[in-house]
């Protein structure tokens, strides 16, 4: 049954492709890759993380060097 077959591999592409949808505070839809970290909301500009580890961690990286360059 081809067609049977078909629709299991759409279904898993479909539900990869909604797993790895996160949304811009604006309100954009960006598909990440597995390995994507963070991209640049093609309509606003601003950083979207593809979990809240990563912006947690980017966040607190960010943060010590500002303050290292201040001292």
């Amino acid at each position: 049954m081809e067609i049977d077959n078909t629709f299991r591999n759409d279904t898993k592409k479909f539900k990869s492709i909604t797993d790895g949808t996160k949304y811009c505070k604006c309100g954009h839809a960006i598909v990440f890759a597995k390995y994507t970290k963070r991209v640049i909301c093609n309509w606003c500009g601003h950083w979207v993380y593809n979990n809240k580890e990563d912006e947690f961690k980017d966040r607190l990286l960010q943060k010590k060097k500002r303050l290292e360059n201040e001292n």
